[in-house]
């Protein structure tokens, strides 16, 4: 798609049919973001952001006002996808800045679900750039415009988009709840992820239906860490093991984070008791982990995880040596 669409820009030059021109090259912008995506490089999404940038020259907001909007989107998305990749603040400011531009033109009247979509896209780089600055107020600004979506992006009209967003919604609270000490905010993306999961199956999506549930166990393990009970922590452990058979094959490195995610909700758990079944298990986890990790992970990572392994040993065998045999 790539090579025919350059070819068609060959004969439609800016010089000869400069609208034209510039609709190939928003066509080729986002082509090239897709393929972007698909790659480990970024090669193609600076391509297209160039691509977009070029369409811009000739679009304008004043000639083709909802075109413009659109590549405006694109671009946005293409420079979060860029910022993802390089860890990049600037690019992520120009992102949410794309955003708000089309925004100007996207309105709510005009177009409700080009709106809507939009608005997610703001909020998941607003929650990106927010967790990456620890900045509450972006996390904030990041929720709003996830509720915003929502009023539009209904489960009646577009279940799985509802789905979605109700997703980010939910990931937006996790972050703002890590700046707090209730539990407010942790019970309500508790609440957005289980409604997210009213629509997203392991047959409508496996993949995302295995993030979101990974992201509810992680925020029930949040929930289960600032209170005394033990219904939350639970409750997660359970989520995990449903879905580790799930991603071992298809998304081992989702499957290592999510045995993480066991290990850490499993010692919590033991933390309340005086036994050693759970650390055992909890070591299990940190051990199944490490196979994929120790290849995929950063060193500190990886140091992290061994550092944890081994404190949790030694924590098994403290209190082996304090319990009595018959009640280990």
């Amino acid at each position: 798609a790539v090579a025919t669409e350059r070819a068609v820009l060959e004969e439609w030059t800016r010089e000869r049919t400069p609208f034209q021109w510039a609709t190939a090259e928003a066509s080729l912008g986002v082509t090239l973001e897709v393929l972007g995506t698909r790659e480990t490089g970024t090669t193609s999404l600076e391509a297209s952001v160039q691509a977009s940038r070029d369409a811009l020259e000739e679009i304008t907001r004043t000639r083709s006002p909802l075109d413009w909007a659109h590549i405006q989107d694109t671009l946005g998305c293409t420079l979060g996808d860029l910022a993802e990749r390089e860890g990049s603040a600037a690019r992520l400011q120009e992102a949410v800045t794309a955003f708000k531009a089309a925004l100007e033109v996207r309105t709510r009247g005009r177009s409700p679900l080009d709106w809507a979509r939009t608005e997610t896209n703001l909020g998941v780089t607003l929650q990106t750039f927010g967790t990456r600055a620890r900045n509450a107020g972006l996390i904030r600004q990041a929720i709003a415009a996830d509720r915003l979506a929502l009023t539009e992006l209904t489960r009646s009209r577009v279940p799985l988009e509802w789905a979605e967003a109700q997703s980010n919604l939910g990931g937006s609270l996790t972050e703002l709840s890590k700046s707090e000490r209730g539990t407010a905010d942790i019970a309500a993306a508790v609440a957005a992820f289980r409604n997210a999961l009213q629509e997203m199956s392991p047959q409508k999506g496996p993949e995302q239906w295995a993030l979101i549930q990974t992201n509810l166990g992680a925020a029930l393990t949040t929930w289960g860490a600032r209170v005394s009970g033990t219904a939350q922590l639970l409750e997660a452990i359970s989520i995990y093991r449903l879905v580790l058979p799930q991603t071992r094959d298809v998304a081992p490195l989702e499957w290592a984070r999510t045995e993480y995610n066991l290990s850490y909700a499993l010692r919590l758990l033991a933390a309340r008791e005086s036994g050693v079944i759970h650390l055992q298990e909890s070591l299990a986890a940190l051990e199944a982990c490490e196979t994929v990790a120790e290849s995929n992970w950063p060193p500190d990572q990886i140091k992290a995880l061994k550092r944890r392994e081994s404190e949790t040993r030694m924590e098994i065998a403290r209190r082996q040596k304090a319990l009595p045999r018959q009640s280990l």
